[in-house]
């Protein structure tokens, strides 16, 4: 869940506070559609957009899908 991930992103912060770094991304992702489309174009409704946001630090790794709706700009 996302609240769970915040939690062990807090523990991930923590833990690396005096010395090491967590690694935060963002994606786009669609569930159900290809990731490597090929030449076509796939017509995806907007609603549909999640993001998917990854923590790593060192060989910890976190992740959790959050609707775009959700992700301040």
């Amino acid at each position: 869940s996302n609240e769970e991930f915040l939690v062990q992103l807090e523990k991930l912060s923590k833990a690396t506070s005096l010395s090491g770094s967590v690694s935060l991304s963002l994606k786009r992702y669609n569930e159900g559609v290809n990731c490597f489309p090929s030449h076509k174009k796939e017509v995806i409704d907007p609603k549909q957009n999640h993001c998917l946001i990854r923590a790593v630090c060192k060989e910890r790794k976190i992740s959790t899908i959050v609707p775009t709706s959700e992700v301040a700009s």
